[in-house]
């Protein structure tokens, strides 16, 4: 009997430790971030978002250069993270009408250029990350990003 007094707060921690995977494991580059320009060259207004969330970086924009099958969303890219570096490891495009996901590789080349990636996978040096901007630089670009 004295044992059901404590049943609840068990569950809830049990609870807790279940939920704690899911925290935001990237701090300030966690979110969505509106591209800027590329090399202090404004981007046309497009409007170029990348969207952080746990590994996963997702390129949205209106005018995406799709291809035939036609993705559900904007790429979808792994990525690893360290206090000064960013790195894109892998690319897919989300098809979830035909109940796959198609890795982004020669045999299946998606540009994804135009929209800061040059290539898979890609690194960047994180030369500028706070509550409004995010600014990274890999061997050939400088991204400037705005908290949106």
């Amino acid at each position: 009997m004295h044992c059901l007094r404590f049943l609840p707060w068990i569950c809830l921690l049990l609870l807790l430790g279940a939920c704690e995977n899911k925290h935001p494991r990237n701090g300030l580059l966690d979110g969505q971030w509106q591209l800027m320009r590329i090399d202090n060259v404004e981007v046309p207004p497009r409007r170029v978002y990348w969207r952080v969330q746990l590994d996963l970086l997702q390129i949205h924009a209106a005018d995406f250069p799709y291809t035939t099958p036609r993705p559900n969303h904007g790429p979808l890219l792994r990525i690893r993270q360290t206090p000064t570096h960013l790195s894109v490891t892998q690319g897919y495009l989300v098809l979830r009408d035909e109940g796959r996901d198609s890795l982004i590789s020669p045999s299946f080349p998606i540009d994804l250029a135009a929209w800061g990636v040059p290539r898979l996978p890609n690194d960047y040096t994180i030369l500028t990350l706070n509550r409004q901007t995010l600014i990274l630089k890999d061997d050939h670009h400088t991204l400037t990003f705005r908290r949106f």
